[in-house]
């Protein structure tokens, strides 16, 4: 079995039993194995738990008088804890790993009731000088030109 997939299931296993603040740790994690090849052998270090990566990040807080830690630092912590280099964990949010974090959460919403149309961009060399003036249904359009500037 790959160290990747047993530490998915690890993080599944601790899950069921979760509350709310660690289930988003778990969270992290996930996005933090999928995109880190030594992260999972980080995770599945024995003794180490989610609960244990709260009680860190908890201890962490307390001890830098705050009443809590931005995302940023929270995720360094929680890294830190299963055995991360702080700088490199830094490093790692800075260069991708909090995007992934964000898109992994972002995909979990969907508008109410509608389906969610597929975006698609046309670069502006294809847009008609007499496209660019449309206005927008229920709006209107103002540019520089409109103002005399």
């Amino acid at each position: 079995m790959a160290t990747n997939k047993k530490a998915m299931e690890k993080l599944d296993r601790e899950y069921e039993n979760a509350k709310k603040a660690e289930q988003a740790i778990i969270e992290f994690l996930r996005v933090w194995v999928a995109e880190d090849e030594t992260a999972a052998e980080k995770v599945l270090t024995s003794k180490k738990t989610v609960r244990g990566a709260y009680a860190a990040m908890e201890s962490y807080a307390r001890k830098n008088s705050r009443q809590g830690l931005n995302g940023k630092e929270a995720w360094v912590q929680v890294m830190k804890y299963f055995g991360e280099d702080e700088t490199a964990a830094d490093q790692k949010l800075e260069h991708g790993l909090m995007y992934a974090c964000m898109k992994a959460e972002i995909e979990k919403w969907r508008p109410y009731g509608k389906d969610v149309p597929e975006i698609t961009t046309v670069p502006a060399t294809e847009v008609a000088p007499s496209e660019s003036k449309a206005a927008p249904a229920g709006g209107f359009v103002l540019s520089l030109e409109d103002l005399g500037l």
